[in-house]
């Protein structure tokens, strides 16, 4: 129904599902929950078969270390994508990234470098000058294909 949907309004509809009943970890005084996989969500296989796309967001222990010896940032999220649909819209494993904090948005490290969404100065660690324009508001969410502003084609 969601993809027919999706299809029919020419938009992405994201659905968002918890775990269930995962067990908590402790290592060193330090309790977290353990990175999910795809098919630990609450109503499991069913979601996995239905999504096009599976991402899991894990905020990683602060004060602990990953399989590389390397203690986790505060500012470390990892996002594993479980499923990719159709093929080739991305690769499926873990990625590491970072959030800015002056900017906020989020980047993850190349050489040594921080490499920020926008794949603009791969050096940049400054927060740029220049400020986003405002989103406009909308307030509907149901418009047709062809009821689209023309320039944008987008309905937000």
């Amino acid at each position: 129904m969601s993809r027919k949907n999706a299809r029919a309004k020419n938009r992405h509809n994201f659905i968002v599902t918890h775990v269930r009943d995962q067990a908590m970890k402790q290592v060193k005084e330090v309790s977290y929950f353990p990175m999910a996989h795809a098919r630990e969500f609450a109503g499991g296989q069913v979601w996995f078969r239905k999504g096009n796309t599976v991402l899991i967001p894990w905020r990683p222990p602060y004060g602990l270390s990953g399989s590389d010896n390397r203690p986790y940032q505060t500012n470390e999220l990892h996002v594993r994508i479980g499923k990719s649909k159709p093929k080739g819209v991305s690769k499926n494993g873990t990625y590491v990234m970072f959030l800015d904090i002056e900017r906020y948005q989020y980047y993850f490290m190349w050489e040594g470098k921080r490499v920020y969404a926008d794949r603009g100065q791969y050096s940049k660690d400054t927060p740029q000058e220049k400020q986003p324009a405002p989103l406009k508001v909308n307030r509907n969410f149901d418009l047709e294909p062809n009821e689209l502003d023309k320039d944008n084609e987008m309905p937000f």
